[in-house]
């Protein structure tokens, strides 16, 4: 073979379509970990708060509505403290998109756009393996007394309730973030309270759910999640809110930061 021809067959080889990848060379390790931890998460909350709910309602049948509603509340404020230290352990996992997206826009996290769109997928799979999950391990006495948020008025006053909600749930969380006590406890006290708080508040308009991953669990048992209820109400307000909230307290973070470098 001449010196011509082994250059051509160098330039051939060098043309050569690159190896097939793996998902791993896309997704790294951490990223990996960081999605099928949402998986959990999700799954975990919503099956632990339904299971929550019932338990209270079974084990105190005798007791007030009133005190076994502050019962409740109680419940899932120490459910957000356990699920606070669950995050830490998974390496920031959530079971809450509005807290993945508000945390990407306001400039927390920082990984590439693709991630974020694995994340939402993932935390809707452990959401609706919670709750088949937690209908399927009681009896079917119990079943009717399992239900998630639902639309209570009309899907404008509900998704005006939902973005609202999620709106304050967000800006209180990213502002202590921000802005508050340097303790991760105090700071999980502050948003946990803030929280059920305002869950209480919109209990008569959607719920609230102020996560659409629960959301979405709930609404694919009753099969409407297809709706465009259900997208209007418990996805489009809500993530539209949390996306002002971001941009908001970002904007009260830079204009304070640009103040005190001027002072």
């Amino acid at each position: 073979m001449g010196a011509a021809e082994r250059k051509k067959a160098r330039q051939a080889s060098s043309k050569r379509a690159p190896p097939a990848t793996t998902w791993k060379e896309h997704v790294p390790k951490g990223y990996a970990l960081l999605v099928f931890g949402d998986v959990a998460m999700a799954f975990l909350w919503v099956f632990s708060n339904a299971i929550m709910r019932v338990a209270i309602d079974l084990g105190f049948p005798y007791m007030e509505s009133s005190t076994r509603q502050l019962l409740k509340r109680a419940s899932a404020v120490g459910l957000i403290f356990l699920f606070y230290g669950l995050s830490k352990l998974a390496n920031g996992s959530a079971y809450n998109p509005l807290t993945v997206i508000a945390y990407f826009a306001a400039g927390i996290t920082h990984y590439p756009l693709y991630i974020l769109a694995l994340r939402l997928p993932a935390q809707i799979i452990g959401a609706m393996i919670g709750t088949t999950a937690a209908v399927s391990c009681l009896p079917i006495v119990y079943k009717p007394q399992m239900t998630g948020p639902f639309l209570r008025v009309h899907r404008n006053t509900g998704a005006i309730a939902e973005g609202m909600l999620s709106f304050a749930v967000v800006f209180i969380v990213l502002l202590t973030n921000f802005r508050g006590p340097r303790s991760g406890i105090r700071k999980t006290w502050i948003t946990s309270i803030s929280r059920v708080y305002l869950s209480s508040l919109g209990a008569q308009y959607t719920g609230p759910a102020m996560n659409p991953a629960n959301a979405f669990g709930w609404a694919f048992l009753k099969n409407q999640h297809k709706t465009w209820e259900h997208l209007y109400v418990y996805w489009i307000a809500p993530i539209l809110a949390t996306l002002a909230a971001a941009l908001l307290v970002r904007a009260i973070v830079t204009t304070s930061k640009v103040k005190l470098k001027q002072n």
